[in-house]
């Protein structure tokens, strides 16, 4: 019986220090434990403190025996000899355990120790007795933990000790896709919203696993205050997103992007002192605020603390449909712009995404699908990507399109019509053609007025479908999601069955059109129909990092070509052997320009059809696709090709090209693949350093990210 108390006790000490432990190192798991109910914890201490004190009087203090705790003669003594002397025969010393728990369940029997060693064991089991079994502190313990509780789930309470966690600073749908992807790191997730936290608690946990609720904290804080930002440790920190919270009353995302900045400029404050940068990732509503930041660095100031990597709701949507990636993500839903198959330089081929809605979305799948849709057939065949937008105000929209993205315009091919006389309408010409050489773009636009309702706009997307030589996909905008699903489920037959995919935008959830699209009972008639666009999955790590970790090998081939030509530049925009930012193109622009090109890789490779080794272009025709696509990405970041008056003095050297990049935003290579041979041959040695990268990255992707399939 002894051996059993004893292991009893043992455990009791352990619990105690355990117990010790969480409530002075683990502050987090003490209010979790807080949280959860204490009752269970408080009433196992109970239960094993006895057990614990008769573990180290007895085996601790050798001078103290049991008697000395609690005896006296007369104890079971009754007046008259009532009892029997059967009973007085039983009469035994009472043992260790007893003695130690009579002392603590009633302290009033001090006077029944016998030594001094014994009234000092006493005077210790009395005091664990008030405090745990008479419940004189009851009362303020409850208090405490009421008090403590409120606050925490008012997100009031803060943590000192944080370090090695990840920070999101606000709200909403978005953060959920979030925390579904990071959960997977070594430390807790902070999360700081000026919402209501019990209520984004609630949200919050029911889309995430039980076995995920633990690592998440949640702070009340205002992302404009540096006292709640100091609060975060971002010092300590391994990652920050900063995704700010937008009102019902500014839909276009403006005041939370303002905010947002403000929030970065604080954050470089808190990490002033810390070694290093730390990486920050914020998310943009507006696509102009999101587009600033691809071609203008942001101040010194917040470089030296921060490695900024913004990027906007829309156009990683855009990019998580469009961009296909090997490996885990070839299962995803969606295909590439040209379907499956590549389209190899022999291939007469059209692709073409009609956009239905000139919305922040439908303008975002445009402008990513004209960084992507470029295919070897342009350089054999003149074959050009179309994109096609369908709008009631079409025109009205065309011209703030235009306005944007002038330089791409006026050295594109594009036009406005209408759905019923759609041939009728007039394209115009680039401006360029004779100093900038033929065809500087290979796509081509166009703005038709209509709705997709309409039965010329029917009409039109089933005549597209029904050629053999078009791989065409439509892409539903609405803002309204119960239109776009409504509009996008009854399109003519011969779109559903032959288009390549159609995408459905549905921002509040997809539930209603994968219920459909998916084969039921033999029911493929949805089978292409996808919806895109749901808030909480607009985040998608494995895309982003993919394709910096590609990006990061592209630029190490640019520099090396730099190097092999004496620019001694690297493609983040510094001077190799001095390491000072020259005077040209900005930082930023030079890193979104490998990240652009990194998402274009698997759609050149799938044109070869690629299954590893040296990749052979004698011909240069992936190079010249490559030049296509980067003369694109140019003009779509508001870099312009040079004027004739220009060029002429560029080419009798009377203008520094540098200059010309960082002054006017104006680049002397944006022009055609013939005409660049001429003004500066050593350039298109670069195109051929992308391509020749190509085996790298294939090969270091399929390590990192798994194989594709395809």
């Amino acid at each position: 019986m002894k051996i059993i108390i004893d292991i009893i006790g043992v455990i009791g000490i352990l619990y105690w220090l355990l117990t010790l432990f969480v409530l002075i190192r683990r502050p987090i798991l003490r209010d979790r434990c807080i949280i959860n109910g204490f009752t269970k914890y408080v009433l196992l201490l109970v239960v094993l403190t006895p057990f614990a004190m008769e573990f180290i009087v007895s085996n601790c203090c050798g001078m103290v025996s049991p008697r000395e705790l609690v005896y006296t003669p007369d104890l079971y003594k009754a007046p008259d000899n009532q009892l029997s002397d059967t009973i007085r025969a039983r009469q035994e010393d009472p043992s260790w355990l007893w003695g130690i728990y009579y002392l603590m369940i009633d302290p009033g029997n001090q006077h029944m120790t016998t030594s001094q060693p014994g009234r000092a064991v006493g005077v210790i089991m009395a005091i664990l007795g008030v405090f745990l079994l008479n419940g004189l502190l009851v009362s303020t313990l409850m208090s405490w933990f009421d008090r403590r509780k409120e606050r925490w789930l008012k997100g009031e309470i803060r943590y000192r000790n944080l370090k090695g966690h990840t920070v999101i600073i606000g709200s909403g749908p978005t953060v959920s896709g979030i925390v579904r992807q990071i959960t997977d790191r070594k430390g807790y997730v902070l999360i700081m919203t000026s919402c209501d936290v019990e209520t984004f608690r609630r949200e919050l946990f029911s889309v995430l696993p039980e076995s995920e609720h633990k690592k998440i904290i949640l702070y009340y804080g205002d992302s404009s205050s540096e006292k709640d930002i100091r609060s975060l440790r971002i010092d300590a920190s391994v990652e920050v997103y900063v995704i700010g919270e937008i009102s019902d009353q500014d839909d276009t995302g403006a005041c939370a992007d303002i905010s947002n900045m403000r929030c970065l400029q604080l954050i470089a404050s808190c990490c002033s002192g810390m070694e290093g940068r730390i990486t920050c990732r914020a998310m943009f509503e507006s696509q102009t605020t999101h587009s600033v930041f691809q071609f203008s660095d942001i101040s010194d100031t917040l470089k030296a603390h921060i490695d900024f990597k913004p990027f906007n709701f829309y156009e990683q949507w855009a990019r998580n449909v469009l961009v296909n990636w090997p490996g885990k993500l070839s299962s995803r839903r969606y295909l590439p712009l040209e379907g499956e198959n590549g389209i190899s330089a022999d291939s007469r081929d059209q692709v073409i995404l009609f956009i239905a809605g000139m919305t922040r979305m439908g303008l975002a799948m445009a402008v990513e699908a004209a960084h992507l849709a470029h295919y070897p057939n342009f350089a054999t065949k003149g074959i050009k990507t179309r994109i096609s937008f369908i709008d009631i105000n079409a025109e009205q929209e065309a011209r703030s399109f235009i306005s944007r993205f002038n330089g791409l315009f006026r050295n594109s091919s594009w036009r406005i019509t209408d759905a019923g006389s759609y041939d009728s309408g007039q394209w115009h010409i680039p401006e360029g053609a004779g100093w900038l050489g033929d065809d500087v773009t290979d796509v081509e636009w166009e703005f038709i007025k209509g709705d997709i309702d309409d039965p010329a706009i029917r009409n039109l997307l089933s005549a597209s479908a029904g050629r053999t030589e078009t791989r065409m996909t439509v892409a539903v905008c609405s803002d309204n999601p119960d239109k776009a699903a409504a509009s996008t489920l009854y399109l003519p037959d011969e779109v559903l069955h032959k288009a390549v995919q159609i995408l459905v935008y549905q921002r509040k959830g997809a539930s209603v059109i994968d219920s459909i699209s998916k084969d039921c009972a033999g029911n493929t008639v949805y089978r292409s129909v996808h919806p895109f666009g749901m808030a909480a999955e607009c985040y998608d790590k494995a895309v982003i990092q993919a394709s910096e970790d590609i990006a990061l090998r592209l630029s190490q081939a640019y520099a090396e070509t730099c190097t092999a030509l004496g620019h001694n530049r690297s493609s983040t925009g510094h001077d190799n052997t001095s390491g000072k930012q020259y005077k040209g193109k900005s930082a930023a622009a030079k890193w979104w320009s490998n990240i652009y090109n990194a998402d274009t890789v698997w759609s050149k490779l799938r044109s070869i059809n690629y299954k590893g080794g040296k990749i052979s272009d004698n011909d240069d025709i992936l190079a010249r696709t490559e030049h296509s696509r980067w003369n694109m990405e140019q003009l779509l970041m508001r870099f312009r090709p040079l004027t004739l008056e220009e060029q002429k003095e560029l080419l009798n050297g009377n203008l520094d090209k540098e200059a010309l990049k960082g002054e006017r935003m104006a680049h002397s290579n944006i022009c055609s693949w013939e005409r660049l041979k001429e003004i500066d041959p050593d350039a298109i040695l670069y195109d051929k350093a992308m391509i020749e990268a190509l085996p790298e990255v294939y090969e270091y992707t399929l390590t990192a990210h798994g194989k594709d399939s395809k």
